[in-house]
């Protein structure tokens, strides 16, 4: 299992979404990742073969300027 910000990651290494489609060639592998941010465009259209879940955190913008410094708006 994996555990991480993929969405973050990839905006550094540019390799989430290689890692997602290994993860979708893998019979009993799972990926998970939660993210704040929005840089999603790329990641969309993955090859994960249901092996990936993605959840995303929406925070009020008052929360992003007070607790969340540099989350998507």
């Amino acid at each position: 299992m994996l555990l991480s910000d993929m969405v973050l990651e990839n905006t550094i290494t540019g390799n989430s979404r290689w890692a997602i489609e290994e993860f979708g060639k893998l019979e009993k592998a799972t990926a998970t990742s939660s993210t704040k941010f929005n840089a999603v465009d790329d990641l969309l259209t993955a090859n994960h073969n249901g092996h990936t879940q993605m959840r995303i955190s929406i925070k009020p913008q008052e929360i992003i300027e007070k607790v969340e410094f540099g989350t998507s708006s």
